[in-house]
């Protein structure tokens, strides 16, 4: 098994990427991503480049509120593409001790689907937790 990779433990059959991720996403879209790089086919099996399961340094990220629930911001919609807005919130002082006061602030994150020869795929993805 090549470095830095290690066998993701999945149940899925081996063709994991072509059936459950790839038919979500555009291939330009992968390709400005570090996906290529972060997931392959060995021998049948999924590898993952190691630098996914590393933990986060506590304090490092910043802190998803969950009590907010996400928000989403219509931007276009047509026939050919769809556009909107996540509108996440988060807490500047999360990771602080329970009696600070909360700082709650927003993040919108933009989301393109397109409408392909194969059909709708995202072309521009984000989420709440991993931005």
């Amino acid at each position: 098994m090549p470095d830095p990779y290690y066998l993701y433990n999945v149940t899925y059959a081996s063709n994991f990427l072509e059936k459950r991720v790839l038919p979500l996403f555009t291939k330009e879209f992968l390709l400005r991503t570090e996906f290529p790089q972060k997931f392959k086919q060995y021998n049948g099996d999924l590898l993952v480049d190691r630098s996914i399961s590393r933990p986060m340094p506590y304090g490092t990220t910043i802190q998803v509120l969950e009590g907010c629930p996400d928000r989403y911001r219509l931007v276009k919609s047509d026939e050919n593409v769809l556009e909107f807005m996540l509108i996440a919130h988060y807490d500047r002082n999360g990771w602080n001790v329970e009696a600070d006061k909360r700082e709650m602030f927003a993040i919108e994150y933009p989301i393109r689907m397109v409408n392909t020869d194969d059909g709708w795929r995202l072309d521009e993805f984000h989420t709440t937790k991993h931005g």
